[in-house]
């Protein structure tokens, strides 16, 4: 119950139970009865209240019982029923023997021992240290930190990691330009980032201490991780690591960061030991997302292939067309124009009749639904409007030909008229993107940078995909415009392009 922050009167309510007799199960007061359907009911509504990762895994602890974090949530819920009703053991011995324990207990006056001469105090090796508090000591233990590690000759590998609140980073603007600086410049200069982020925060807060490491993310320089089980939230740590150099490392409890201590340690066998903490919580972490750039497309092409053979209903929001709807005539026109020899330009149109065939075999058995933006047609017309995604393609910076929008769009149409589970909102141009969000219910989400160079960002950590989801889910909610009033739209705007290329 508190794993799935269920209420007395929760739980009453889905088991046709009194509130009272809920909370006297609870305390072990009174014991279930055998064979009574109730114990069933409770098993199904817990299943259907961890389905994310983190609670999978903690409900799996408290089992014993690893597997289940594999397992669907029908399973789930009979593994839960089986263990509600096993036979437990007493747990009334601790209890007894501190009882008997304090009835043997008398007052006695026993006699004080004395220090002899082996009792010394024993002494640690003194350390390079220095103290900053509060909210803005841990910027300028941070920006000491930075600035040791610009100092040094050779790159390194950072190590960060940080569940304490957030104000430190985000509540001075002139702090968060100088830190970004000075990360940018350790970034140049070769050092590398691992960093475990804490997805057990509000996920408005983590998108948002995402947002501010992205030019850091976006150079490919950095692996990010998250530990996927449930944490008390209270007792909060701060680990930043510079192998051999420095390290700043700092302690609260809650939120409470305001008169806190900082420490920046210099010694290198405090370091090593610190370095060796950190490796061993980043072995039982997972990697929050994987980031790939046109350097790395070989890897993409193989994940984006995984992704779209999921089955389950998707939703894209992109700034240009995407490729998955264009037709085989304009692929070879794009194809024919493209500076590649032979063996390029047949891998690239491989790729494309993957993709293609993909989609049209998902719009038959899940809901697809595309968000997309009507390119302006003086910029058509003037070769302004990209390919989306050319340059992971070899591509370059592609722009249509009329024809070949003309083309695609004709194809939507096609589409959208042969199948009942597509279909298409016409986003207004004041919400026009530089991005693409491709999210699929339950799987997963690709997040990109549309604009040459490409950057993509796969995540399939559960509750950033059910943020994004619900992100999309809400737009196309509010679009609900009929599918039939789309298709029309779209077959004038063919009719505007008609005088270049007529429209059948």
């Amino acid at each position: 119950m508190n794993i799935t922050r269920t209420t007395n009167s929760a739980l009453a309510l889905y088991t046709s139970l009194d509130a009272s007799y809920i909370s006297r199960l609870r305390s072990g007061s009174r014991r279930p009865v055998e064979g009574s359907g109730y114990l069933k009911a409770m098993a199904d509504y817990f299943s259907r209240h961890c389905g994310d990762d983190i609670k999978k895994a903690a409900i799996s602890d408290i089992m014993n019982n690893p597997a289940i974090k594999t397992y669907s949530s029908g399973k789930i819920s009979a593994n839960i029923h089986q263990w509600l009703v096993q036979p437990h053991k007493e747990e009334g011995l601790p209890i007894e023997g501190f009882l008997r324990s304090l009835s043997d207990f008398n007052l006695k006056k026993t006699p004080v021992p004395r220090l002899g001469a082996e009792f010394t105090i024993p002494t640690g090796s003194s350390v390079s240290t220095e103290a900053f508090y509060g909210i803005e000591g841990k910027r300028e233990a941070v920006i000491a930190f930075l600035m040791q590690v610009i100092s040094q000759s050779a790159p390194r590998t950072l190590y960060l990691y940080s569940d304490e609140e957030l104000s430190w980073l985000s509540g001075s603007r002139e702090f968060l330009s100088r830190w970004a600086m000075l990360l940018s410049l350790a970034i140049q200069k070769g050092n590398k980032i691992k960093i475990i982020h804490t997805v057990s925060r509000n996920i408005d807060e983590m998108i948002t201490a995402i947002s501010e490491w992205l030019p850091i993310y976006m150079s490919g320089a950095i692996e990010p991780y998250y530990y996927p089980r449930l944490r008390d939230g209270i007792y909060k740590r701060t680990l930043f690591l510079a192998p051999n150099t420095t390290a700043v490392v700092s302690h609260s409890i809650s939120d409470r960061t305001a008169e806190n201590v900082n420490f920046l340690i210099k010694d290198e066998a405090v370091i090593h030991a610190l370095t060796k903490e950190f490796h061993d919580y980043l072995a039982i972490c997972r990697p929050l997302m994987r980031i790939f750039t046109p350097a790395s497309k070989k890897e993409y092409f193989s994940l984006l292939s995984e992704f779209e053979n999921e089955s389950a209903n998707a939703i894209v929001n992109n700034e240009s067309l995407p490729l998955s709807t264009l037709p085989e005539e304009a692929a070879a026109s794009i194809l024919a124009r493209a500076e590649l020899d032979q063996e390029e330009k047949a891998g690239v149109f491989q790729y494309y009749k993957l993709r293609a065939e993909a989609f049209k075999e998902s719009i038959m058995k899940n809901k697809v639904y595309h968000i997309i933006r009507l390119a302006d047609i003086d910029m058509l017309q003037n070769h302004e409007i990209r390919i989306a995604f050319s340059d992971m393609l070899t591509l370059e910076n592609m722009m249509y030909t009329t024809e070949e929008y003309l083309l695609h769009i004709k194809n939507v149409i096609s589409l959208l008229e042969s199948s009942d589970l597509f279909e298409v909102y016409i986003a207004k141009e004041k919400e026009y993107a530089g991005y693409m969000v491709y999210a699929k219910e339950d799987i997963g989400v690709l997040v990109a940078k549309a604009a040459a160079p490409s950057v993509i960002f796969a995540i399939n950590e559960s509750s950033m995909t059910a943020a994004f989801w619900d992100y999309l889910s809400k737009k196309t909610a509010a679009a609900s415009v009929k599918k039939k009033d789309v298709i029309a739209t779209l077959k004038g705007y063919c009719e505007q392009l008609g005088s270049y290329y007529h429209y059948n």
